[in-house]
């Protein structure tokens, strides 16, 4: 059977009737004029022309010829024997791997896809649960092969994959079972083993305006009360009203709630401080995706989140490194009276550095210091970030040399910098900074006012990084850099006098205060799990390991070793974006072979397959050399004057 690999080539053929286009319009026929001057003449024959006629014919159709061989080359043909022909696998003979999504997203459209699990029988079936966040609504225990259970979708692919290959190809489906939420689709998965059959199974998306409880803080306040805030997110385009009830100690208290659209909102509480400490937020009205309208908490203050400052311990940088410490120490342990402290704060020298364990801290600020770190302490402190730490780096004595370090190991966005002498200031801040929540255009601030003497001209693209402050030219003043699980906060101009006086501005602490609680977000120093994560085993404090013994299937508040865990709906699933049924073929089927591997041994043997395209360019080169000998004596043939009389 001919088929070709460009079939949407084929339209181009009408083309080659171009040549006879050409000539049908290029050589209209003259109008015959009488002149009475020549009338006594004999008509002349021209012989040559007629006899030349015929061959101009089959010049003509020798082109046509050519032109449609070109478009057919370009199509690739191939001719598949009729016994090669694919044909369904017979499920009862083949393998089959089942990938259940087993995330929340999709319980509320389970029953679409529950008639379809059912069906899949056969002697070979293997299972596998992707995810599972939350169990599955029916148990597949009629089955023999049972259910294996995989914490994300690449890993479950590729035990899929192995688990397949055992079997020939041709006889290997693969079933996925799954709303494709582009949270869980994030990287291409393929390849598929040769000869792999698969086969998508979807559920209808809903179009889903979803709200959310994203994260709770418990403060101490005055006179034996907490402060209980709560922030929610719109995932929805239309603004959303919510009321947010808080249960505690069998009290309801309520609070109205606008979520703007594509965006988040705050409201507090103050309460007594409660003799059970496990409170409930829901907010109502529920949506269709209820998962994370509720939120389990522990209400009461959260213990100080331990920060690492690294000074530079470098003889020629000691008045630089007591004059950070002297304003970045306070701004970061000062608090109000009768409340707790957000942070404990540690301070090392970069000599030090080698020796500390710096995955023990969420964050680390590194004032100054860049320059003076070794390579192999940068290499560390990149392996860091990616792990999910928070590093604020603030230059110090050379900001050009530290910045470059920070470049070499991937912590700095790539680009040109350079250091300038030129005062400047802080300018308006850039659409979708996360610090207009903390200075609103309206709300009057020393932000703008104190003055930047030392700074690196930073140049980069926003693909690099978010420009969170920019100066009055324009240039970067801070950037936010992902990586990995973590992020870099990184300014361009230091914290001393020397390059500005933003440590004497009212700004200056609730600036940095915001940076570090925006960027820890989730590092919660009441451990937080998403649903689905497992656990890993830890110490207690007489050295012993303790085994974890509570589920993550739904949400709900543990104690693991003397410390509180919050098991809290995975925060991908509230995003309500789903990927097209051909994007997710094109990930599972990436770099996949079109043939399996039998065809692509028999294709090098028979004279068949793709073998069509050498004898189509064979015959290619044949008609150009045709027209060639054909077209190139007429070329070079001299032309005799021809005379209006006959030879007598």
């Amino acid at each position: 059977m001919l088929s070709f690999l460009h079939p949407e080539l084929l339209w181009l053929l009408p083309l080659a009737a171009a040549p006879l286009l050409i000539h049908l319009l290029g050589h209209p026929t003259p109008p015959s004029l009488g002149f009475p001057g020549i009338r006594f003449l004999r008509p002349t024959p021209i012989p040559i022309q007629g006899r030349r006629r015929w061959r101009d014919l089959l010049l003509m159709c020798l082109r046509i010829l050519l032109l449609a061989t070109i478009i057919l080359v370009t199509a690739s043909p191939r001719w598949t024997p009729q016994e090669d022909q694919e044909s369904p696998p017979s499920e009862e003979l083949c393998g089959q791997a089942v990938l259940l999504d087993a995330s929340a997203s999709l319980q509320a459209t389970m029953g679409q896809l529950t008639p379809s699990l059912q069906e899949i029988q056969g002697a070979h079936v293997a299972y596998w649960e992707v995810g599972a966040q939350v169990r599955p609504l029916s148990s597949p225990s009629q089955w023999s092969c049972g259910w294996s259970g995989a914490q994300a979708l690449p890993q479950a692919f590729s035990q899929a994959n192995q688990w397949l290959a055992q079997f020939p190809p041709g006889q290997r489906i693969l079933h996925v079972f799954s709303d494709l939420q582009s949270a869980d689709w994030r990287r291409d998965l393929g390849p598929l083993p040769p000869g792999t059959r698969l086969l998508l199974h979807t559920p209808a998306q809903p179009i889903r305006e979803n709200c959310g409880i994203q994260q709770t803080t418990v403060t101490s306040a005055p006179q034996n009360h907490l402060r209980i805030r709560v922030r929610c997110r719109n995932w929805g385009d239309t603004p959303s009203p919510r009321e947010v009830i808080l249960s505690l100690d069998g009290q309801e208290t309520r609070a109205p709630l606008t979520l703007p659209s594509q965006g988040e909102s705050s409201t507090s509480f103050l309460v007594p401080v409660p003799s059970n400490p496990q409170g409930t937020l829901r907010l109502l009205p529920q949506d269709d995706f209820a998962f994370d309208d509720q939120r389990l908490f522990w209400a009461k203050p959260a213990p100080p989140t331990p920060l690492l400052a690294i000074f530079s311990d470098d003889p020629g940088d000691t008045l630089l490194s007591q004059e950070l410490e002297f304003f970045c120490v306070p701004a970061l342990t000062a608090e109000p009276p009768e409340a707790s402290p957000a942070f404990l704060l540690q301070s090392l020298g970069t000599s030090g550095a080698p020796f500390a364990s710096w995955e023990e801290f969420p964050a680390l600020l590194l004032l100054g210091a860049a320059e003076r770190l070794p390579p192999q302490e940068m290499e560390h402190l990149r392996r860091y970030v990616e792990a999910g730490g928070v590093l604020l780096a603030v230059p110090g004595s050379a900001p050009l040399a530290g910045w470059r370090h920070l470049q070499s190991a991937g912590l700095a966005p790539q680009g040109s910098a350079q250091e300038t002498h030129r005062q400047t200031g802080i300018g308006e801040l850039p659409p979708g900074s996360p610090l207009e929540k903390l200075f609103p255009p309206q709300a009057s601030s020393d932000l703008h006012l104190f003055p930047i003497r030392r700074s690196l001209q930073v140049e980069t693209g926003p693909e690099e990084a978010q420009v969170l402050l920019q100066t009055l030219e324009g240039a970067p003043a801070l950037l936010q850099k992902p990586l990995g699980k973590g992020k870099c906060l990184l300014f361009t101009f230091g914290f001393h006098t020397a390059s500005s006086d933003f440590p004497l501005a009212k700004a200056f602490l609730p600036l940095l205060r915001e940076l570090l609680e925006q960027a820890l977000g989730d590092h919660s120093s009441l451990r937080q799990i998403s649903c689905g994560d497992i656990p890993l085993p830890r110490k207690d404090w007489q050295g012993k390991w303790i085994q974890p013994e509570f589920s993550t299937e739904e949400p709900g508040l543990h104690s693991f070793g003397g410390e509180l865990v919050e098991v809290i709906p995975p925060p991908t699933e509230s995003l309500p974006r789903y990927l097209p049924a051909e994007e997710a073929e094109r990930m599972l089927t990436a770099s996949s072979p079109s043939l399996d591997e039998g065809k692509r041994s028999r294709s090098r043997e028979e004279p068949g397959g793709s073998l069509l395209l050498p004898w189509g360019g064979l015959l290619l080169i044949l008609l150009f050399l045709l027209e060639g000998v054909w077209v190139y004596p007429k070329a070079r043939r001299p032309h005799a004057p021809e005379s209006p009389l006959p030879p007598p």
